[in-house]
């Protein structure tokens, strides 16, 4: 990619540098997460508490929920999906400032050899728009859509979370959890309360 061609650094007088800097941090803790998929999925890791830190409370659960799912991916396939070597580039495309709200797309690209690839150098890039507000002077991401390769997982994220009984959100979490990890995705009986 292009994107790694150069090295990229922002102007110190950009006035939405740290909002660029908290986007990459969040969306490079995504990728250490896919990289440590076989490490226990709990809020105790420190990429998935950075990635976490970064949400706004009505984001946390989908953004948790949607990469315990791509994990479990990995682990259900078993793909190997660590990186022996990892580098991260955010190009951003557009940043449209509202009343309330900034809208940003973005390009996330990494480059990594898996550690059975060592002479093979990949890569990949996937577009997210993402959502902030601020929240006691720190931007929290409200929404991130990713690209079309990724974005059905946050779509049945929501279908799911719309079709659960509970209220409470370690229930609603494990529902989500039971449904993704049901045969063909059917929703698994509700136990009698």
């Amino acid at each position: 990619l292009k994107i790694f061609q150069q090295e990229i650094s922002y102007d110190p007088n950009d006035p939405d540098l740290e909002l660029k800097q908290m986007i990459d941090e969040y969306l490079f803790s995504r990728h250490i997460i896919k990289g440590e998929y076989q490490q226990p999925f709990d809020e105790t890791n420190a990429a998935l508490q950075t990635m976490l830190s970064h949400c706004d409370d009505s984001f946390r659960s989908e953004a948790k929920m949607t990469m315990w799912y791509q994990c479990y991916i990995f682990k259900t396939r078993d793909m190997d999906m660590s990186y022996a070597e990892l580098r991260h580039r955010t190009e951003y495309k557009d940043i449209e400032h509202g009343a309330d709200e900034v809208r940003v797309t973005v390009h996330d690209a990494i480059q990594f050899r898996h550690p059975g690839d060592i002479d093979v150098l990949s890569s990949s890039r996937d577009t997210h728009v993402i959502r902030l507000h601020k929240v006691q002077g720190e931007w929290k991401i409200t929404e991130d859509f990713p690209g079309s390769f990724l974005c059905h997982i946050n779509e049945q994220y929501r279908e799911f979370v719309s079709e659960c009984p509970y209220s409470e959100e370690s229930a609603i979490e494990q529902y989500v959890m039971d449904r993704w990890s049901a045969p063909s995705n059917k929703p698994t009986p509700l136990p009698d309360d």
